[in-house]
């Protein structure tokens, strides 16, 4: 995987070093690394969930879904 090179203020050197020693990672790179990846899953959260509040009114099909369910279960036998 490649690598990109962030650069921040010294002064922030010793905050992501304590951040990262505090909360069990090995360095402030890989620190800064799972901030940035926690921060792109809540971004694909957040499109997510806007594309479902703005998806069409599905309730009519999920009870559908279910009672040919209940229908093919009941066919079965089970």
């Amino acid at each position: 995987m490649g690598k990109i090179i962030l650069n921040v203020p010294e002064e922030l050197g010793p905050f992501l070093d304590e951040q990262a020693a505090h909360q069990g990672f090995k360095d402030r790179d890989t620190f800064v690394a799972e901030l940035v990846a926690r921060e792109a899953d809540r971004a694909r959260l957040r499109t997510l969930l806007e594309a479902g509040r703005n998806s069409p009114d599905m309730e009519g099909e999920v009870e559908a879904f279910f009672l040919r369910l209940r229908g093919m279960a009941a066919g079965s036998g089970a």
